[in-house]
């Protein structure tokens, strides 16, 4: 039995920046010394790298793929490919586990095997150390998993010492080569790209500091996994594929291929050339390429056996090298010519994230001499690719590939129902916030210029340029990137209209236009993505820049994109689009949450919203039903979700959509482009219905709430007031649209009605209200306090304090914080980085955000609304729980009723750049002390443990913790053979456990999850309980941890019951009982394997 500190303590200084390269490199002489000790065999430090890896339930906690296709016993049982471990499962691993854990075993040793091979330098670690920058230029560097197990580190102290160790000189920008994975408290994980002989001194250093190389009871500081070909396939790529045929004629291929971080520094100009290459010849160059870049030589031990003729039963290493001469001249061939933003052609487009995008289009509208019928070009592009992807996922240059579906279109009464939801009643209209100074950016299918919702006086189109012109009535500025035009009924004019569209008549333009827009008298930076005659869409997605940035320098901040595709993960465009969003603050991006909420057949689908609005930086829109003219005689009304509303959560758990508004249906502006000036009576209109139509909606709304800010109307709802402008982010203007949103009465899907909630996946936030959002004089009696760009370091906390009071036409508190996440790695399984907590405390009563009963560490928008009581003292509470980056920004949106509260009492943070403070009048804000603001010397929680070498089962464990000091349990970890996902309760109570041990009612549950356990011989720690357990000096508190089957881990032990187990200076564990299925039979003599984690 030991006790100590999380295992890294006595070597807190590598962590440090005054840390001596030498001592790192005597280190790693020692550590040298072991790996060439001739104790050590071959087989042995297989097996410890295997360990300091990362199996494959943790993997999968962390990045979603198509392993299931590789590793899956099930899977590989279909393609009759199923090994020695599918028949004889002897790992610890219960034998209905449906994973290949000895293949992905075999294939993690191979891996090693194959880089060591490739680099040519064999235990070459503190030469590699003491020249690292010239090691990585001369050697060839590998993808690696690399994950820092210590309990609730912050992310940021990780990120130093792994780019301290690995050399990583960017790792603190926020384009790093470093690239975030996960960051939670149970792990932090990064990819990235580095030698053999660096991974390994990783691994051997954190064994060695561990103990021994050959320790088997403690965790270790880092897991070090390679990337294996089939972790590369991102998930739903071989799904997408075996649905070809049903793609709609026209729908191209679209294959994405990204490259690990800071694979450029290693590119010799060939390779370069072959990457940025502008014809399909040189993409097949890139497959040519040399034989070094490969991850494996061709040898049969990394490859599967057999073939398969099962399209869904598709390895990543079935056809290795089926890259034939037939695939090679269809790619050739067969690769789109998109036009670039300023002229010219791509066809194969690296984006700023190092992503590769190859657009493959049918013969029948490739414009080439290829004459294959749809069914034909399916059958031969689906192997193609296949063959292609599993190529490129050999490389060791590729981090991921994946193919995905094409981009799709998703659509005077939604003015009166976002305004005030009362009939005919527009209160910011009628004080003039209509849009007025505002530019709105849109991407769609094109627009009829000559409607009269868009047209000059003299009801005819005008000249599309691609700068900012002023003297155009409505569109400012038009970019014709496909083409220039809109198609009769197109989607574009509609949406676009709905924004800004303003009817004229001749020289006057008329306010009562029945298809007026929301921003009527904004105008419109526009960029044409589709090219008539074709089914999808053509999008720079690789160069996010080159949609957004030509809106954004006609003066947009605000872009409205109601198209995307059906796949609820989060990619390389959701990555791409929040990147955007985080670099530039200002400026909101919102898109459609998707129409695929309802089939013929389903009502309800979850897990639907779609790309790009699995984001975390945008406005994902889903759709209400509308009123008036827009309902049909069937309908509910406003209050009622669209039933073919995509619904959330992302494929991370992430809450969407964000907000509603109405889209079922939608009157707005019809393109008739073989007319000249049509208009109301001149089928000028149309209804359309979709979250498309509500999508520009909310963005029509977003440019009142900015115009309102823009113009001084805060803080008191009167204006315009030069005094009061702000140029406010867009995160403040996403937690204003938030903070007011209305909750639902349920979804209308024909004749069955659904009831939702507040914070669910049907309707999340509500339906827009800007009456509920925003003080207006004499409109409304409402108080408005907001933080904008507010900057918090990790592990702080801001304080702000109100005091409820009478006299409003409101009754509800309403707090709302949003903050622009770092971009997440594509794939990521949990995608917010930089963990924010909002929680209130009014009345003794602590009140968390989202509908929970603790903190959200899942989303970056999180809401509370209460209803205080008057005279009620109300602290409101922002906490850096966990920062991947130094520190972050946030927008805090306070409604309600509330009077004026102090002045500042510390403004210790309040200095920093680009902290824009708004409305202090209206709150107090103070600071909670942090308890340090030495990032490099942040340390773990206390730990104390007992062993983890247990071989004996039970369910649970029940045992006494005597205080010598006052304590603060934050967790707990145990001692498990799972390595898939268990569920864990953790009951407590006061004084000992004795008399209680099967008397439930005596016990209080504190913690009931699901984790994934990391199996035997290593330490599964529990996520945080909600709420600490204090025990005081000299007090007594018994826990009982229960799983739900028999796979916790215990030693024998000749203790008894109630005598010491272990100790250390601050408390004790005493001998406890083992149990059964939740308070079951008792067993004496057995020791708990598992630790106490803990502050004083």
């Amino acid at each position: 039995m030991t006790s100590s500190r999380s295992f890294l303590k006595s070597t807190s200084s590598l962590c440090r920046p005054r840390v001596s390269s030498i001592l790192l490199i005597f280190l790693l002489v020692g550590v040298a010394a072991v790996m060439s000790s001739s104790s050590i065999s071959s087989s042995t430090q297989d097996d410890l790298f295997t360990r300091h890896g990362l199996g494959i339930h943790e993997f999968n906690t962390i990045l979603s793929s198509d392993i299931e296709h590789e590793y899956s016993t099930k899977h590989r049982k279909r393609r009759n490919l199923s090994s020695a471990n599918d028949m004889d499962n002897n790992d610890g691993v219960d034998d209905d586990d449906e994973w290949d854990h000895s293949l992905w075993k075999s294939h993690t040793v191979q891996a090693w095997q194959n880089h060591r091979k490739l680099s040519g330098d064999r235990g070459s670690i503190t030469f590699a150390l003491a020249s690292s920058s010239s090691h990585h230029r001369r050697h060839p560097r590998h993808p690696y998993i690399i994950c820092d197990f210590r309990y609730h580190v912050p992310g940021y102290s990780t990120r130093v010492s792994i780019g301290r160790y690995f050399n990583v000189t960017d790792a603190l920008s926020s384009s790093s080569s470093l690239q975030s994975l996960y960051n939670r408290d149970d792990k932090t994980c990064y990819l990235l790209s580095t030698t053999v002989t660096l991974a390994e001194g990783a691994v051997m250093l954190s064994s060695s500091l561990n103990g021994s190389s050959t320790n088997e009871g403690t965790t270790p500081q880092w897991a070090v996994q390679p990337l294996l070909p089939a972790m590369k396939w991102r998930e739903g790529t071989r799904d997408v594929l075996n649905k070809l045929d049903e793609w709609e004629d026209g729908a191209g291929v679209r294959m994405k291929i990204s490259f690990c971080p800071g694979w450029a520094d290693d590119a010799d100009d060939e390779h370069r050339g072959s990457i940025f290459g502008v014809h399909g010849g040189n993409f097949v160059e890139l497959l040519r390429h040399r034989r070094e870049l490969y991850d494996d030589d061709g040898d049969d031990a990394m490859s599967n056996e057999g073939d398969d003729d099962d399209d869904t039963g598709r390895s990543s290493r079935d056809g290795d090298d089926d890259v034939t001469d037939e695939c090679l001249s269809l790619l050739s061939t067969n690769v789109n010519k998109v036009k670039a933003p300023h002229g010219g052609d791509n066809t194969t487009r690296l984006s700023a994230a190092n992503t590769l995008t190859i657009d493959l289009i049918s013969g029948n509208n490739n414009g080439n001499s290829t004459n294959t019928s749809s069914s034909s070009w399916s059958s031969i592009v689906s192997q193609c690719v296949y063959s292609t992807l599993t190529r490129l996922s050999r490389r060791h240059d590729v981090c991921g590939v994946s193919v995905v579906p094409p981009l799709e279109l998703f659509n005077v009464e939604a003015q009166w129902i976002t305004q005030s939801g009362r009939k005919d009643e527009r209160p910011f209209f009628d004080v003039g916030l209509t849009g007025d100074g505002q530019v709105v950016a849109c991407s769609d299918t094109g627009i009829d210029l000559d409607n009269c919702y868009f047209a000059d006086s003299n009801l005819r189109g005008y000249a599309k340029s691609t700068r900012r012109s002023d003297r155009n009535r409505k569109v400012t500025q038009y970019i014709t990137y496909a083409d220039d035009t809109d198609y009769t009924g197109g989607h574009g004019t509609h949406v676009a209209a709905t924004i800004v569209g303003k009817k004229i008549n001749g020289r006057r333009e008329d306010t009562n236009g029945a298809a007026n827009g929301i921003a009527r008298d904004a105008k419109l930076a526009f960029f044409d993505i589709h090219k008539n005659g074709r089914r999808d869409l053509s999008v720079p997605e690789d160069k996010i820049e080159d949609l957004m940035d030509p809106g954004r320098n006609a003066g947009a901040k605000i872009h409205s994109a109601s198209w995307g595709s059906n796949i609820n993960e989060y990619g390389d465009l959701e990555n791409a689009f929040d990147e955007y969003a985080h670099k530039n603050d200002d400026f909101l991006i919102i898109v459609a949450a998707g129409n695929t909420g309802r089939t013929s057949t389903r009502i309800d689908i979850m897990k639907t919203v779609s790309s790009p609005g699995t984001a975390k930086n945008v406005i994902t829109v889903g759709a209400t039903q509308s009123s008036g003219q827009d309902l049909d005689p069937q309908m509910l009304g406003p209050s009622y979700l669209a039933d073919f509303s995509s619904r959330g959560p992302t494929s991370d758990g992430r809450t969407k959509p964000e907000i509603l508004a109405p889209g079922y249906k939608i009157l707005s502006a019809k393109a008739r482009p073989s007319h000249a000036g049509e208009c109301d009576d001149s089928e000028g209109t149309m209804f359309a219905y979709g979250t498309s139509m509500a999508a520009p909606v909310v963005s029509g709304n977003a440019a009142l709430v900015r115009q309102y800010f823009e113009e001084g109307w805060y803080p008191l709802g009167k204006g315009p007031d030069r005094r009061n402008r702000n140029d406010v982010s867009a995160a403040l203007i996403k937690a204003v649209l938030i903070n007011g949103g209305q909750a639902m009465k349920g979804v209308q899907n024909e004749e069955v009605i659904t009831a939702t909630s507040p914070y669910d996946n049907h309707q999340n936030f509500g339906r827009l209200s800007l009456i509920d959002s925003l003080p207006l004089n004499g409109r409304n009696n409402l108080k408005l306090f907001i933080e904008d760009r507010k900057n918090i370091s990790n592990r702080r906390t801001h304080q702000y304090e109100f005091t409820a009071i009478d006299g409003c036409d409101v009754s509800d508190f309403s707090v709302t914080l949003v903050w622009n996440d770092p971009p997440a790695s594509p794939g990521c399984k949990q995608c917010v980085l930089n963990d924010l907590d909002l929680y209130a405390k009014v009345a003794g009563k602590t009140h968390y955000p989202n509908g929970l009963n603790s903190k959200d560490a899942i989303n970056n928008s999180e809401r509370i609304r209460m209803i205080p009581k008057t005279n009620d003292y109300i602290t409101v509470f922002v906490k850096a729980y966990d920062l991947d980056s130094r520190s972050q920004d946030y927008a805090l949106v306070v409604s309600g009723c509330f009077e004026e509260g102090h002045e500042i009492t510390d403004d210790r943070d309040h200095g920093r750049t680009g902290d824009r403070r708004s409305g202090i009048s209206e709150g107090n804000a103070m600071e909670e002390e942090d308890m340090t603001n030495d990032y490099f010397n942040i340390e773990p929680p206390l730990t104390l443990q007992t062993e983890f070498t247990g071989q004996y089962r039970h369910d649970g464990s029940m045992f006494d913790i005597v205080a010598k000091n006052t304590i603060h349990i934050s967790t707990l970890s145990i001692h498990t053979t799972a390595t898939s996902s268990i569920k864990v309760t953790v009951w407590t109570k006061k004084g000992e456990m004795r008399n209680a041990y099967n008397n439930e009612s005596s016990w209080t549950i504190i913690l009931s999850t699901t984790v994934v356990g990391r199996g035997q011989h290593q330490e599964t720690i529990l996520p945080p309980f909600p709420q600490q357990v204090t025990v005081p000096s000299g007090d007594v508190q018994a826990f009982y941890v229960s799983l739900e089957t028999e796979e916790m881990l215990f030693s024998r032990s000749g203790g008894r019951f109630g005598s010491l187990a272990v100790r250390n200076d601050d408390l004790s564990v005493l001998m406890g009982l083992a149990k059964g299925r939740k308070f079951g039979k008792s067993f004496t003599g057995w020791l708990w394997n598992g630790g106490v984690y803990y502050r004083r």
